[in-house]
């Protein structure tokens, strides 16, 4: 990024041996620093093809992506093939620091600071809020990991409609009970933080959405699919960066939770999808109340 020199160059140099020193001077940051990505957006910013363009390529790259990968055979229990390596959990750990931090940087260059701090109670409560998935998946893990080594798929099966009722189940009472009573905790904040409560309702939604396809990042990895869930939540990210590109400059607030709750909808449908071809059966919320075709086929 380029940095005005010219309040450098201007200073008088003092001379060699002098003890008298130069007056001091009232130098200001370059604006470019803070004010030239909300310029651009406001001033001279993409046009709306041109993020209809961007948007379309995301999504063709992503269908490329996957049309590239084989859905056809799949994956036997005890084929974990120790795909799953060091720098991949990296990444991933890499990619949740960028993901946590989104739409504060998102805003804190398309909009005003004023709508920066606003939304810092939503990325407070957004953990919470997949705070009982979280909890759920650390005992799940290991467990579905031993089954699936000594071969016992029908009961990972059956782990993971259990698993998926309860979380649904108890991520939605979560939602609705922090959502309702959002208006009131941003009271401890500010009487200004009430506006951003709405938003929510959102970003709660998107945690719903992500507990009604089931553990499905937990399968991937079981399965050593770890590149698969790398895939799905660059692909997850690179549309949540199109979207705040777009909704943002205008609609600044509302459109940074539409971006979080994009990118959290998208890696878990792609999850989802990657786990139902792979591992042959349906971790979502709609198996979990009757016995659908691919689980009846592996049996």
């Amino acid at each position: 990024m380029p940095v005005n020199l010219t309040p450098m160059l201007a200073m008088e140099p003092r001379a060699m041996g002098s003890s008298s020193r130069a007056a001091p001077r009232d130098i200001r940051a370059p604006s470019c620093i803070s004010d030239k990505p909300r310029q651009f957006v406001e001033q001279r910013g993409p046009s709306c093809s041109d993020f209809a363009q961007a948007l379309a390529w995301a999504f063709w790259t992503t269908i490329k992506a996957i049309l590239k990968l084989d859905f056809t055979q799949e994956v036997k229990s005890g084929d974990y093939d120790l795909e799953v390596r060091p720098h991949s959990f990296f990444l991933l750990s890499v990619l949740t620091v960028v993901q946590t931090e989104f739409a504060t940087l998102a805003l804190s260059l398309l909009s005003t600071p004023e709508e920066t701090g606003l939304y810092q109670p939503i990325a407070r409560l957004l953990p919470i809020l997949g705070l009982v998935i979280t909890a759920a998946h650390m005992p799940f893990a290991p467990r579905i990991s031993e089954l699936w080594s000594l071969g016992r798929k029908q009961e990972i099966i059956r782990l993971t409609k259990t698993f998926t009722l309860a979380t649904t189940a108890l991520t939605a009472l979560a939602v609705l009970v922090l959502a309702s009573l959002a208006p009131y905790i941003f009271l401890i904040f500010g009487e200004e933080f009430t506006a951003a409560a709405p938003m929510v309702w959102i970003v709660g939604g998107a945690q719903v959405f992500r507990a009604l396809c089931g553990p499905v990042p937990n399968l991937l990895i079981m399965a050593g699919k770890t590149w698969h869930l790398l895939i799905c939540h660059l692909v997850g990210l690179s549309l949540a960066i199109v979207t705040a590109l777009v909704l943002i400059p205008e609609h600044g607030l509302a459109g940074a939770a539409i971006a979080v709750a994009v990118e959290i909808c998208v890696w878990s449908l792609l999850t989802f999808i990657f786990v139902r071809n792979y591992l042959g059966f349906d971790p979502s919320i709609f198996s979990a109340f009757g016995r659908s075709r691919s689980i009846q086929t592996a049996q």
